[in-house]
């Protein structure tokens, strides 16, 4: 108080602590953020935690607070920290558990059936303190919740021409569909990736389709759409004549949103080294 300046202390001559209290506190998993969309899931602690000490399997969702018989959960078995170290860390769902999320029709489809448990073995602070469990009893729900605005669209697809009687169509998606909203009228094989100009089509009028929600659905063919495309020479005898065209409405994903439509002008050709001839 009487104006006397510190004595400064030079950082070649720095002092010693002379009483050092290390962290004991186990950090808290305060909140987190689930956004459907991209598969990002934004997780907020009570403190810096460690990125290297991440594992994943210890991190369940579940579609209520308090875990029973009857919950519909998945774990993690593939996704990753995309962030550093620090009180906030995105987590990318990888394709395989963010597929199999949403193939749960009861879970992470809104605010109130996102949850999140984490064990005490999933991550740590940066002195090694293990984070406070959250049990399926009582689980964490979502703060904020974004929906998938993304329409699935055709990865590829496989066309088997010898399975007795029928065709078989083995269609890839880029996410989850719901089998039971596919449409076989919504179909076309035709024997040209453009066929405005002229060409040969068959749009499916049957068939039975797989009925577990995938990002792969199969297309049992009926023996008479099967025999409407042998009966055009020229379509469907071999990879370079089979391209498949989609229309509106197919299929749809487990949000309800429509394929993305692959047009007639454009059509996609079966996928490398996955079409079978008729023998």
């Amino acid at each position: 108080m009487n104006g006397n300046t510190v004595q400064t202390i030079s950082n070649t001559n720095a002092k010693k602590v002379t009483n050092y209290t290390a962290d004991t506190t186990s950090p808290v998993l305060e909140k987190f953020d689930f956004n459907l969309n991209n598969g990002q899931v934004t997780l907020s602690f009570s403190e810096t935690v460690r990125v290297s000490s991440f594992a994943v399997e210890e991190v369940t969702f579940q579609n209520e607070a308090n875990g029973g018989a009857q919950t519909v959960s998945v774990a993690l078995t593939t996704s990753s920290i995309v962030s550093t170290n620090g009180p906030v860390l995105v987590l990318q769902l990888s394709a395989a558990d963010l597929n199999q999320i949403k193939k749960e029709s009861q879970l992470a489809t809104h605010t109130n059936n996102t949850f999140v448990t984490i064990t005490s073995s999933g991550i740590s602070d940066m002195n090694g303190n293990a984070i406070v469990t959250i049990n399926s009893s009582a689980a964490l729900g979502v703060s904020l919740f974004v929906g998938d605005t993304t329409p699935p669209t055709l990865v590829g697809y496989e066309l088997n021409m010898n399975v007795g009687s029928i065709g078989v169509l083995t269609l890839t998606f880029s996410e989850t569909v719901n089998a039971s909203s596919a449409v076989s009228s919504g179909f076309s094989l035709q024997n040209l990736r453009d066929i405005s100009g002229g060409g040969l089509s068959v749009q499916l009028q049957g068939g039975s389709f797989s009925q577990q929600d995938s990002t792969v659905v199969v297309l049992n063919l009926t023996i008479t759409d099967t025999n409407r495309i042998k009966k055009l020479v020229g379509l469907a005898m071999d990879a370079n004549t089979t391209y498949l065209s989609i229309g509106n409405p197919a299929i749809k994903d487990m949000s309800g949103l429509d394929v993305v439509v692959v047009p007639s002008s454009n059509g996609q050709q079966v996928s490398a080294g996955r079409y079978t001839r008729d023998t």
